[in-house]
């Protein structure tokens, strides 16, 4: 039986074309680079992630509306009616307070971070793993814009 010849398979180089352009159209740097976006943007955190980060921030701001729209008549509960003094505490907070958890923070947004995870791991009996992801939840909004 006469034995098979193999024929050589030509063999591809990612050498320019005659014409220059390359023998590889989707090595374009503008494809690739939206292509490194859109990997990243489905990649980067995965669905439950990005789940529960959408749900902090959005108790995040619910909680500082709430915050913000305590007159300055009335305290939270757990805050004293007076200093040593005698008199009242300030319960004013700056007009720009309410926008610290907006996508693009302020000078507040670090107070108000610190504040409202404050208030859920202590107020709200929550642990180290709801504090770290609270901060990166924020961070990662943060980050992004």
């Amino acid at each position: 039986m006469p034995m098979k010849q193999h024929s050589k398979a030509k063999r591809v180089t990612n050498q320019p074309g005659q014409d220059g352009t390359s023998p590889h159209p989707s090595l374009n740097p503008d494809t690739l680079a939206a292509l490194e976006a859109r990997t990243k943007e489905e990649n980067l955190l995965s669905k439950n992630t990005t789940k529960a980060y959408h749900g902090y921030v959005t108790a995040g701001r619910q909680w500082l509306g709430e915050l913000c729209s305590i007159s300055s008549t009335e305290l939270p509960s757990g805050c004293p009616p007076s200093d040593e003094s005698g008199n009242a505490p300030d319960t004013h907070l700056p007009p720009d307070f309410v926008s610290a958890f907006n996508p693009t923070p302020n000078v507040h947004s670090p107070e108000a971070l610190a504040l409202y995870i404050t208030f859920k791991c202590v107020d709200g009996n929550r642990g180290k793993s709801t504090a770290e992801g609270i901060h990166a939840a924020f961070k990662n909004m943060w980050e992004a814009s």
